[in-house]
């Protein structure tokens, strides 16, 4: 599922730059050096997680209560790329109580689905799609990628497939699929969409149901998402009426 990853690469940032609370750790070294937090922001600069975590933990209880958050973000980040789940979730904890917002909410929830706590990690996507639609922090679509592909590392097929049907429920209304005009909505290509729910469908799904799902797109998208539906059931050895 590594297209979940790369998704967003190219589109809108996830997050509001403004929202101090989620601010990238790498882009905060770069523009506020910190002296207090400079072994852990140079550490960071060069992928060593595991000596910037224990430098950004010697300073989370500072004073300051911006040096704090700045702490707590380079923890969290060198925390998550070492695959230190629990230490992630008790950041994320801390910083959604300092600040609750629909970012460490889904902290709080990827880290959930690492530590394979299915009901913990889906009560906080349900908590992150909320403060979300109200602060309109992360682009909702992004939002459901990353929570999928949590669930998909772990095999949580049937978990994640309310979410691709989520996904899939932005296409149809829209009716077009050519892919400049979904990337400006910050979108997968429809044809990426296809060929990346496609684990999770299959997976989820008995063949029936399979039809059944991709075939439903057919009387909503254009003429061209019409023959990429037919085209990739065909080749998948699926028939559609």
């Amino acid at each position: 599922m590594g297209f979940f990853s790369r998704l967003f690469r190219s589109n809108a940032p996830a997050v509001s730059p403004t929202t101090p609370s989620t601010v990238s750790p790498h882009s905060a070294a770069a523009s506020s050096p910190n002296t207090e937090l400079s072994a852990a922001q140079a550490a960071l600069a060069l992928d060593d997680f595991s000596a910037a975590l224990a430098h950004a933990e010697a300073v989370l209880d500072a004073e300051d209560k911006a040096l704090r958050n700045e702490a707590l973000q380079i923890a969290l980040t060198a925390a998550r790329e070492l695959g230190q789940w629990q230490r992630v979730y008790d950041y994320s904890q801390k910083g959604f109580e300092q600040a609750p917002t629909a970012f460490h909410a889904l902290q709080l929830a990827l880290a959930a689905i690492q530590l394979q706590d299915l009901r913990r990690g889906e009560a906080w996507m349900e908590k992150a799609v909320e403060i979300n639609l109200r602060r309109k922090d992360i682009s909702p679509m992004l939002l459901r990628v990353r929570f999928v592909e949590a669930l998909c590392q772990k095999q949580l097929f049937s978990q994640a497939l309310p979410h691709l049907d989520w996904m899939k429920s932005l296409y149809l209304p829209f009716h077009h699929t050519d892919p400049a005009t979904l990337g400006l909505r910050g979108w997968p290509s429809f044809a990426d969409f296809l060929a990346q729910s496609w684990p999770v469908v299959s997976a989820a799904l008995v063949p029936s149901q399979v039809q059944v799902w991709y075939a439903s797109m057919l009387p909503y998208v254009d003429a061209a998402g019409q023959t990429a539906v037919r085209e990739w059931m065909a080749a998948h050895g699926v028939s559609i009426v």
